[in-house]
């Protein structure tokens, strides 16, 4: 069976919902990014960092957070991402997934290639990943530049319980 369809049986209330589930639920898209950008700000601001924050989006930045080391005077260029795409395995476990393409999806595009966006993130130094369970991990560029359409979460496999 392919994920969807192990989707549909095991978590058939999730089918719909745009990846808005678990701590996602009950919110807007624009919600969800906001609460991936909070986890960013907490984690770097544990390990001594302060944000600096562009305008959402900012056009050709390559990131949403710049976080500096007010100590060391390092700088973090940072991507936050969240993740509501739930890839379910034949025995119920599942891990969520990030899609790594990058850029508005039509057919005049010049980052599409037929119907498949060729573009991925890039421009940052770390990309930080909230899922719908609330974990949450980063990767370095260097982790994912070879990566064509996605990365799961660093957290592994969630066992069904």
């Amino acid at each position: 069976m392919s994920s969807g369809e192990n989707q549909r049986k095991y978590y058939p209330d999730e089918i719909g919902k745009e990846g808005l589930i678990g701590i996602f639920e009950g919110y807007t898209k624009e919600q969800k990014t906001q609460m991936g950008v909070a986890a960013a700000y907490k984690e770097f601001s544990f390990m001594g960092y302060i944000p600096l924050t562009p305008p959402p989006d900012l056009q050709k930045f390559g990131c949403d957070l710049l976080m500096i080391h007010p100590l060391t005077g390092r700088q973090v260029k940072t991507e936050c991402k969240t993740s509501g795409n739930k890839i379910v395995y034949a025995n119920g476990d599942y891990n969520y997934a990030l899609g790594l393409k990058s850029g508005h999806y039509s057919s005049n595009n010049d980052c599409m290639d037929g119907k498949t966006c060729r573009k991925t993130f890039s421009g940052f130094d770390i990309m930080t990943l909230l899922d719908a369970d609330g974990r949450f991990c980063m990767y370095t560029f260097e982790e994912i530049k070879n990566s064509k359409h996605s990365i799961h979460h660093k957290g592994g496999v969630v066992r069904k319980s």
